[in-house]
């Protein structure tokens, strides 16, 4: 499989960290976090005075699974930014 090697910046020094001691990604890696970058967040679509208990429907845990959701989302697109790679 052909990877991508890792750039030298990075504005996270934790996560960096750890992306650099992966030193590559796999295609399969690159696709699946293309993927992820290309779903919206659930604030990116919502007004200013967005709030998580009118989009959750009242139940917090769908409130906590939303912001994984996003967590991974924002992770993806990050990963893919330190290696320069669009999405």
């Amino acid at each position: 499989m052909k990877s991508q090697q890792l750039p030298q910046t990075g504005s996270n020094p934790v996560l960096t960290t750890k992306i650099k001691n992966m030193k590559q990604l796999t295609e399969e890696q690159i696709e699946n976090f293309k993927k992820l970058a290309k779903k919206t967040t659930s604030t990116e679509d919502c007004p200013d005075d967005w709030n998580p208990y009118e989009i959750s429907g009242g139940n917090f845990d769908d409130c906590y699974f939303l912001g994984e959701e996003d967590a991974e989302i924002e992770n993806a697109r990050f990963i893919l930014d330190l290696f320069e790679i669009e999405y």
